[in-house]
C-alpha cells in the first residue's frame, strides 16, 4: 500500500481520524504525494490502519474540505493543486501575479458587449447615466486550468475604441498603459464567499456542484478617475488570501 503509513497511537487523546489526516497531509507537504497523485483507496487505508471506514472517510473529508484533496466521481481521490497566494490590496494584473509565482497566465473572452450605465454603475465609475460601458466577461487560466471568471465594466467615453480590440490573452492593464497612458494606482475591494451556479461551474470546470467561490468586488482607480469596476469569481480550492 501506502508504504508511508505509521502505526496509529490507539491510546492517544488525539482521535484516530486526525492521526490519519496528519500522516496524509505530511506526505503531501513533503512531496511524497504530488499534485495529481491518487491516494490509496478507502479499503486499503482501512486495512492498513486497521480502522473503520467512517474513520478513514472523516480524515479524507477534512483534507477535501481544505482543498488539499479532491474527489473525482468514479475515479478516486487525488492530491489537489496547490493554492495560489493573492494579496487582497494588490492592484497588479492577473498576468503579473501568475508570472510572479511561476505560472503561465492566459485568458479567453466569454462575451463582450456595450451597455448603458445604470445609476449604481454610473456612480461607481463616475460617469453619466446612460453613457456607453464596455461589459466584458473573461475566463482567466493558469497553466491551462480555469481559475477565475471576471465580469468587468469600463467607460468607453474614457477608453474609445477599446470595444474593437481583441482582448483574448491580453493583459488589460498593459493595454491601457500602452494605448491610453493609464495605470492603476489604488483600488477598493470587498471579499465574500458565494456558491457557484451551474453556468459558473461549467465555465470553471468545477467537479463538485455548488462549490465555494471567492467573490471579489473591486473598483480600480487611476490618477484622476476610476478605470474599471469588476466582479471576479475565484475558485475556492485554488486561492488563499494574504491580509
Amino acid at each position: 500500500m501506502n508504504n508511508f503509513s505509521e502505526p496509529l497511537m490507539r491510546h492517544s487523546v488525539k482521535p484516530l481520524y486526525h492521526q490519519i489526516y496528519e500522516q496524509l497531509r505530511q506526505e503531501i507537504e513533503t512531496g511524497k504525494l504530488k499534485p495529481g497523485d491518487q491516494i490509496p483507496a478507502e479499503m486499503d487505508l482501512m486495512r492498513d490502519y486497521k480502522v473503520a471506514r467512517i474513520t478513514v472517510r472523516r480524515a479524507i473529508s477534512e483534507l477535501v474540505n481544505e482543498g488539499v484533496l479532491e474527489r473525482l466521481a468514479g475515479k478516486g481521490t487525488f492530491v489537489g493543486k496547490p493554492k495560489i497566494d493573492r494579496e487582497l490590496v494588490n492592484v497588479t494584473s492577473f498576468t503579473s501575479r501568475m508570472e510572479a509565482v511561476g505560472l503561465h497566465a492566459s485568458s479567453k473572452m466569454v462575451s463582450k458587449e456595450v451597455i448603458e450605465a445604470i445609476a449604481n454603475l454610473a456612480d461607481e465609475l463616475k460617469v453619466k447615466i446612460g453613457s456607453p460601458i464596455l461589459f466584458l466577461t473573461r475566463l482567466r487560466f493558469s497553466d491551462g486550468d480555469p481559475l477565475a471568471l471576471e465580469r468587468v465594466y469600463m467607460s468607453l467615453d474614457r477608453f474609445p475604441g477599446l470595444d474593437d480590440l481583441n482582448l483574448d490573452n491580453t493583459s488589460l492593464y498593459s493595454l491601457l498603459s500602452e494605448k491610453y497612458n493609464i495605470k492603476p494606482i489604488r483600488s477598493k475591494k470587498t471579499l465574500e464567499m458565494v456558491i457557484a451556479n451551474p453556468e459558473e461551474s461549467r465555465l470553471l470546470k468545477l467537479v463538485i456542484s455548488r462549490s465555494p467561490l471567492f467573490l471579489l468586488r473591486t473598483t480600480v482607480y487611476g490618477e484622476h478617475f476610476p478605470i474599471e469596476c469588476a466582479k471576479i469569481l475565484m475558485r475556492g480550492d485554488r486561492f488563499r488570501f494574504q491580509i
